[in-house]
């Protein structure tokens, strides 16, 4: 009999625990980020399925960051994941895709030349 208690009691701290780690209603399918300022969470943020690679270790965000920051990104080095580190990463994402879609459009001028 306690053992059951125990394993009950551990089953429900574990389940509450875990309940805990999700933004309010999230979205199957959707995928979100905890940001924070000055190690504080501030707000739960939908973010780009591809992202969730780039921002699971926080070793790799601030890789990025100073990344973003020598392209002259608005972005602060601080290894926390903030609005300003997913808003810079969504605009180089961005430019990345302009920048190779001209330079494919480029490769094709040249072979017809």
């Amino acid at each position: 009999m306690k053992q059951f208690l125990f394993l009950l009691f551990v089953g429900l701290f574990s389940w509450n625990s875990f309940s805990q780690d999700l933004p309010p209603n999230p979205e199957p399918g959707k995928c979100y980020i905890r940001c924070r300022e000055n190690g504080k969470h501030v707000s739960w943020q939908e973010i780009n399925c591809d992202f969730n690679d780039v921002f699971s270790d926080q070793n790799k965000v601030k890789t990025l960051q100073i990344k973003l920051a020598n392209l002259n990104y608005d972005v602060e080095v601080s290894g926390e994941v903030n609005l300003k580190t997913i808003a810079a990463y969504t605009q180089y994402t961005k430019d990345e895709k302009k920048r190779h879609r001209r330079a494919k459009k480029k490769r094709k001028e040249t072979k017809r030349n």
